[in-house]
């Protein structure tokens, strides 16, 4: 049975006006693998018209919601003419919502055509998957309370990565009295499975501040503490052992063990099937609905060094930033997971990690600027908020710069003295160029950022409004310090209205196709162009020669491909379109370039973020040049493409 709903819809209340129009919604929700019915489903429907628009889309007498009988079947009375969003909530299946071609994809709007009495409107659910398995210890015996993870695989700018952040938050489990652990709610893809035991050392007196303020209620140490570690880039452990004036544990949880020589013993992190380096861990793709069993992971005892040193910068000892090892040549872990050890630096910029797993490491610190309160933003603060963030404002010769260093590790036995050497990072400056007939426009909300290509560095420095790389009034512009590394030009922050972006240079190379190194010394050469000489890329889709129009997914991407996915496949340089039953399509403002069109099925969708995908595209695709200001219509036909 359907259940039935209404939207509010009201006349705009002017004389002789007639009722605004509106349409009855007959929908169904399907399982994506099976076709079958799926009863229970929470839809929300949300309208954007022109009385409604985005910014009051979610408003009172905007959206309905409604719940799918036993045959899946739901309807919605009284829906006006506009942009309808069709989302699906459900016990057992991923968040989606109408148009989406794969579990974790883009929903797409649906468009209320004028004169519709009736439409129906079928949507597609994917099941959750789940992943099981045992752990046990070098022994070979079940061990419990061990955290669990599941690594999602995703591309970012053509290079594959493992990141916890994938759309999904049930991503960890923790093994029962048996040694069993069960990650359940996940999102149909690929996956590795690891037991994080990152080996991590703070200053004791940091946690025993957290402590006191929890246990005594006052939030400003608290919060104090928080963000001293937050500050530094380290992690604030909630047990471990006390060695000296350091707390030492693992992320896992798991404590170190004394040997009877005075050494200690650690698990290390392990990576399904049982491995200890993110590369040689086995992919598991999962499909709607799957249950993974037998992901088994053995933890290993492994004897551990010590490693202590300094860290110093341009102004003498750093204190209070994180030292992280990883393992040499690893970087598909960009988040803190993928860090072996880590310690933070005492006042006097010294560090010591007491119990790191021997191997071939890199040690580094990254340091973004820090930009405290201002006194003027003190002055409006609350007592007890000055309180806390008053010591941020406090000047620092060290607060306004990018501080980096990379240092290779051969960790066989205990190593002293290491001196780790901090620099400065290196800015990009340059300016905006308008290249159009229309009066140059003031652009002070762009702001341009730089997009590392490769992840040898956990994190990079932010960019905020009013911050270094805001463009000033003038055109010019000067970025945050950046690391050494490969980078591409991202334009952020508000769009130029009318204007679009033509080009990126940097030394007078094309950085919207090849990336530029950073090597420790400024840039000073970057010009970037916007022009109001829009292209426009227009026509329409056809199943074959002799039909009329159909819906098919529309893709445009350079023609140097090669190039492009090697210089990170710049978003800018790319378009994926859904085209409507019509099969019509119209692209406008794509920088001025040749570029390869095809059309291929919804269901073949791609990811424009992996690069295998966008070879298989390349290889049936149609090849169109647009000029400044230039216009062109292609007729296509939808092509399978194989993967």
């Amino acid at each position: 049975m359907a259940v039935v709903a209404a939207f509010v819809v009201t006349a705009a209340g002017v004389a002789g006006q007639a009722p605004a129009q509106t349409t009855v919604i007959l929908g169904q929700v399907v399982d994506a693998a099976t076709g079958q019915p799926v009863p229970e489903v929470v839809v929300s429907v949300a309208v954007r018209t022109a009385a409604a628009p985005a910014a009051r889309a979610g408003g009172a007498g905007n959206r309905v919601e409604v719940l799918t009988g036993t045959d899946g079947k739901f309807v919605v009375r009284d829906v006006p003419v506009g942009n309808a969003q069709i989302s699906t909530m459900a016990p057992g299946y991923v968040n989606g919502g109408y148009g989406q071609t794969r579990p974790g994809g883009a929903p797409q709007p649906y468009t209320i055509p004028q004169g519709a009495k009736v439409v129906d409107v079928r949507v597609r659910v994917w099941k959750t998957a789940s992943i099981t398995g045992v752990v046990v210890d070098e022994r070979g015996e079940p061990r419990p309370g061990i955290v669990v993870r599941a690594m999602r695989r995703t591309f970012t700018r053509g290079q594959p990565r493992f990141t916890m952040n994938a759309g999904t938050i049930f991503t960890s489990s923790q093994s029962d009295d048996r040694g069993g652990y069960r990650i359940a709610g996940l999102t149909p893809g690929d996956y590795v499975v690891v037991s994080p035991q990152t080996q991590m050392a703070m200053p004791a007196a940091t946690l025993d501040t957290a402590i006191r303020g929890a246990a005594g209620g006052d939030m400003s140490a608290l919060i104090t503490a928080g963000m001293e570690m937050a500050a530094s880039g380290g992690v604030m452990l909630t047990a471990g052992v006390r060695m000296g004036d350091l707390m030492v544990g693992s992320q896992g949880g798991l404590m170190p063990i004394p040997q009877a020589d005075g050494r200690w013993r650690v698990y290390s992190t392990r990576f399904h099937p049982g491995v200890d380096v993110p590369s040689q861990a086995t992919v598991l793709s999962l499909e709607s609905g799957e249950e993974r069993t037998g992901v088994d992971l053995n933890l290993t005892l492994v004897p551990t060094v010590s490693v202590s040193g300094i860290v110093t910068g341009p102004n003498g000892p750093v204190g209070g930033v994180a030292v992280r090892l990883r393992h040499a040549n690893e970087t598909l872990v960009s988040d803190q997971s993928g860090d072996v050890a880590t310690a933070n630096t005492r006042a006097d910029g010294t560090f010591l990690m007491p119990t790191v797993p021997a191997g071939n490491y890199v040690a580094r610190v990254l340091r973004s600027p820090r930009r405290g309160p201002t006194a003027a933003d003190l002055a409006q603060m609350p007592p007890e908020l000055k309180a806390m963030l008053g010591g941020l404002a406090e000047p620092n010769a060290n607060d306004a710069m990018t501080l980096f260093a990379e240092l290779p590790l051969t960790l066989e036995s205990d190593v002293a003295g290491v001196t780790i050497a901090l620099s400065t990072g290196a800015t990009v400056s340059g300016r905006l160029v308008f290249d159009g007939v229309a009066a140059v426009p003031e652009a002070t909300d762009v702001q341009i950022v730089l997009q590392a290509i490769s992840a040898e560095w956990t994190t990079t420095p932010t960019v905020g409004a009013g911050a270094s790389g805001q463009v000033q009034p003038d055109g010019t512009f000067v970025t945050a310090g950046y690391p050494p590394g490969r980078y591409a030009i991202s334009v952020g922050g508000r769009a130029v209205p009318n204007w679009f972006l033509k080009s990126a240079t940097v030394g007078g190379r094309d950085a919207l196709y090849a990336p530029f190194d950073l090597e420790g010394r400024a840039l000073s050469d970057v010009v970037v162009t916007f022009t109001d000489k829009r292209t426009t890329l227009s026509g329409s889709v056809h199943a074959s020669a002799t039909t009329a129009g159909t819906s098919a997914t529309v893709v445009i991407f350079p023609s140097q491909w090669r190039e492009w996915i090697a210089g990170g496949m710049t978003p800018q340089l790319t378009r994926v379109i859904r085209t409507p039953a019509t099969g019509v399509f119209s692209v406008t403002g794509l920088p001025a370039r040749e570029y390869l069109i095809l059309a291929v099925d919804n269901e073949q969708e791609p990811d424009m973020q992996d690069p295998t995908q966008c070879e298989a595209l390349a290889r049936a695709a149609t090849t169109v040049s647009l000029d400044d200001g230039g216009t062109r219509t292609v007729t296509l036909k939808t092509t399978q493409v194989a993967r």
